[in-house]
């Protein structure tokens, strides 16, 4: 084994989950609970507001440090994903029921993210699939909109909300064109393989 995959602390090579970008993954996915209640209890303001936004924003911050630091892993490749598509089908579907995102966007989402895990999974596990640009800039936007709808809830809906719903169908658009390209790459990967056995 190299030295990336890691054993154990006795051998002195770092597991390769123990990274500060995993730590900080973890801590979005924790994020997702107070803020899933928030919105379910509609307490809106700027503590579900502020929690919204550092689970969405400091998804970047894990991975520079990963790529500044050669934090790299692959816990984090497999972690990091989870904690987006998760993450914005927990926050989508909640901000739904509260009247403010859009159900046909949280489907959209929900039904592309199954279709990539059905026919690009066994691709992704392996390592074949690397995030393309489509990708992160459907999750910025979607992120954005996401904020951008807490804050209408709380704050001013009026103007706020509009702006959110523009964003979450970009979003959405986004979301098709990614889980197409990464659903392509898979079967490209997988007849590739194929052919060289």
């Amino acid at each position: 084994m190299g030295p990336e995959t890691g054993r154990d602390a006795s051998s002195g090579v770092r597991p390769d989950w123990a990274t500060i970008p995993n730590g900080i993954t973890l801590i979005r996915l924790i994020l997702l609970v107070p803020a899933g209640w928030l919105i379910a209890a509609e307490h809106f303001g700027w503590p579900l507001l502020v929690l919204v936004a550092l689970w969405a924003y400091t998804d970047w911050i894990d991975g520079w440090l990963a790529r500044r630091f050669g934090w790299q892993s692959r816990t984090g490749e497999i972690l990091d994903p989870v904690a987006d598509r998760l993450g914005i089908a927990v926050v989508a579907t909640a901000l739904a029921w509260a009247g403010l995102v859009p159900w046909p966007v949280v489907l959209i989402v929900v039904i592309v993210d199954l279709l990539v895990v059905v026919l690009a999974g066994r691709a992704a596990a392996s390592g074949a699939l690397t995030v393309s640009l489509a990708g992160k800039a459907r999750s910025f936007v979607l992120f954005t909109g996401l904020v951008t709808a807490v804050a209408a809830g709380g704050f001013e809906p009026a103007w706020l909300l509009p702006g959110a719903h523009a964003l979450l169908w970009t979003g959405a658009a986004l979301h098709i064109i990614a889980g197409v390209l990464y659903i392509v790459a898979a079967r490209r990967s997988t007849g590739q393989a194929s052919g060289s056995l």
